[in-house]
């Protein structure tokens, strides 16, 4: 039996006595799975996938309870994140919930014939509202632990007070600018660069270098490394260190003009067929390997290597995807020598939008439905450098909503939860890497957009973290200027405060007492906590598998 959650004795004989009066379960066949990310379907109303993907239907269970799933022929079979089989039939215990379950294919021709639900009520269609309680019950139950602390140092009575310091999950944000006018030391208190330092740590835990982490502000001429972006990107480092910050790098190598101009020819001569060039420019990768990986790699967390590879192709058309993959094995080669944790991900734009594979050839009779709404083409990306050796830790996603209505892809939440799903798949953590909201939308909508891809991204068991791109209502992308959080004075926008009560809701502060056994037992989300008694201070951290912490007094 796969148990997803761990209950006390009383939520456990409430769901074995439940177990007794099941209703008969209802059969469907493969084809009338409402999510199918690739296939089709036979004659017998078998579906045949055509690439590693999966099936999937929401369940509902209203009070715990076990679920039981037969699948014809053995599958996979995964609840919140939790996997059973290959097996013909599977059960996992659940609470009470909404529960997106999925039949899943690894292999790239299979067949499902039909599945069987005993124990849950099978929800009609792929709606928004299931997607949305979906991602809401995950947030309750899989993001969350029930914990007992030991706590020797204390007497029984003692009053305590127990606060998150920080969650788990990276909620981050951009330090725009390609030079430092944020994070200036000594400023004016009046001034931005004392505001934004001010702000951001109080409403987020991870930041990304934007404009300044990008070559071409490194290394003007070959060899030459350094200058006001390397500067900056090394003020980053620092005060992500001292506001105990998680940092996404952004990013390595990317074929646009935020490449230096000789990197640009070289890439261009290589395009054409210049062979030496190519080896040139193979060597410059080394180089900036050396002083962006190398020698700072310790201080920062996710790395994109090669942002936008199939959007911005030129690397692919000129390497290869092996020889795109040897640079991430490089990459991944050196992070084993100075930050093992380090994570090198893939990061792209048309995800879940307007997603296409970029370098498919245009049909000559396009579909009447031209986009992949499961980022299938995305997927395989992905699984193919890494079969070639890429070592890819991590899938970045872009997603710069557009809220318009009439448009030939319009937004919807059970697409975000379904791309989610197909992409971690894979196995690799996803990061919401860049968010943002185009104009077009009112603010009431792009309030709930923004409320909903939050809960979406913290609400899916593949996904790791949620970078705004573009908070401040200075520093906008002009094509995405929607998702405002701060004012000019940093003050918390409209959006600001629905992201605000969000988080405030997502974290776990209680006042308690010790009990006589000098333990306390309570439910709180993942992430570092501080525990305040007796005018100590005392610090622990709460992950998926922590049932029990001793938290021994600091020392004196």
């Amino acid at each position: 039996m796969n148990q997803l959650f761990h209950w006390p004795v009383f939520a456990w004989m409430a769901l074995v006595a439940g177990c007794s009066t099941s209703t008969p379960p209802p059969h469907l066949r493969a084809m009338d799975v409402p999510l199918k990310s690739s296939g089709t379907a036979t004659v017998d109303g078998s579906w045949a996938f055509s690439q590693p993907g999966y099936l999937g239907v929401y369940i509902r269970t209203d009070k715990p309870q076990t679920v039981s799933i037969s699948v014809e022929p053995a599958s996979v079979v995964s609840i919140a994140g939790r996997k059973s089989g290959p097996a013909s039939h599977s059960r996992f215990d659940l609470p009470a919930g909404t529960f997106l379950l999925t039949v899943e294919s690894s292999a790239g021709q299979a067949l499902v014939k039909s599945l069987d639900i005993r124990g849950a009520t099978v929800l009609a269609g792929n709606t928004p509202e299931s997607a949305l309680a979906a991602a809401d019950t995950y947030i309750q139950q899989g993001r969350k632990s029930t914990v007992t602390l030991s706590l020797p140092g204390l007497s029984p009575g003692t009053p305590i007070e127990v606060h998150q310091l920080r969650p788990a999950f990276l909620f981050g944000a951009n330090a725009s600018g390609s030079s430092n006018v944020l994070l200036a030391s000594n400023a004016p208190v009046d001034s931005d660069a004392a505001r934004f330092r001010s702000f951001f740590p109080e409403h987020f835990n991870a930041v990304v270098p934007s404009n300044t982490g990008k070559w071409a502000y490194h290394e003007s001429s070959p060899g030459v490394i350094g200058g006001p972006g390397l500067d900056y990107l090394d003020a980053i480092l620092a005060f992500a260190a001292a506001s105990h910050l998680t940092v996404r790098m952004h990013n390595m190598i990317w074929d646009t003009g935020q490449q230096p101009q000789y990197a640009q020819d070289l890439l261009t001569k290589a395009e054409k067929g210049d062979a030496a060039a190519q080896a040139e420019l193979r060597q410059a990768i080394s180089r900036r390997i050396n002083y962006y990986v190398r020698q700072r790699a310790a201080r920062y967390q996710e790395l994109d290597v090669l942002n936008e590879s199939l959007h911005r192709p030129r690397y692919v058309q000129v390497y290869g995807l092996s020889g795109v993959a040897d640079i991430y094995r490089e990459v991944a080669d050196v992070l084993v020598e100075v930050s093992p944790n380090t994570k090198t991900y893939l990061n792209e734009y048309n995800v879940i939008q307007y997603s296409q594979e970029p370098l498919a050839p245009k049909p000559t009779h396009p579909p009447a439905d031209p986009f992949d709404h499961y980022a299938n083409w995305y997927r395989r990306h992905a699984e193919v450098l890494n079969v070639r050796g890429a070592k890819i830790r991590g899938i970045g996603v872009q997603f710069y909503v557009d809220t318009r209505p009439a448009v030939a892809d319009p937004y919807s939440a059970e697409k975000v939860y379904q791309v989610f799903t197909n992409l971690a798949g894979t196995g690799l953590p996803i990061t919401l890497t860049e968010f943002g909201i185009k104009a077009g939308g009112d603010e009431a909508t792009n309030a709930r957009i923004m409320s909903e891809n939050l809960r979406l991204a913290y609400g899916h068991p593949g996904v790791t973290g949620f970078m705004f791109f573009g908070f401040w209502s200075k520093s906008m992308w002009d094509q995405a200027p929607a998702a405002v959080l701060a004012d000019d004075n940093f003050h918390l926008t409209s959006l600001g405060k629905v992201y605000a009560d969000l988080r405030t809701s997502w974290s776990t502060h209680i006042s308690a007492a010790v009990r006589p056994d000098q333990t306390l037992t309570f439910s709180g989300f993942h992430g570092d906590y501080e525990l305040l008694a007796a005018g100590r201070r005392y610090t622990f951290s709460i992950g998926p598998d922590t049932r029990a912490v001793t938290v021994n007094p600091p020392k004196q």
